[in-house]
């Protein structure tokens, strides 16, 4: 950047916040700065909050499907253990018969491996 002379409002800005005010031309541009720090103090501000309200969702939606999956895998165990429902699935639909006995084998929700929630 330096040898082309294109510099980014964002790589100039950085500069002048890192650049002690002893080694500036104009102090008073030290201002702008307190002022840029205040703008993204709140921002920060603003970001965490949104996070923190978001993060709570998804605890209640956590919990909430936790308890609806320990009650459908409930459901599933007993109908598989009913001998007449186990031999209808396998004469008549196997490939069902599989996928619910996986479902019954789920011990619980994975915590979240992928970031794929929303």
């Amino acid at each position: 950047m330096m040898s082309i002379n294109n510099f980014s409002r964002k790589f100039a800005l950085s500069l002048l916040h890192y650049t002690p005010d002893d080694m500036l031309i104009n102090p008073k541009d030290s201002k702008l700065k307190q002022q840029d720090i205040a703008k993204n103090f709140a921002r920060m501000e603003r970001e965490m909050a949104a996070m923190e309200t978001e993060t709570k969702q998804l605890e209640n939606i956590y919990g909430t499907n936790n308890l609806k999956l320990a009650v459908i895998i409930g459901h599933i165990k007993k109908l598989l253990s009913n001998y007449s429902v186990l031999n209808w699935l396998v004469d008549n639909n196997p490939d069902y018969l599989a996928q619910l006995k996986k479902i019954a084998a789920i011990d619980s929700l994975p915590l979240c491996e992928d970031e794929e929630l929303r």
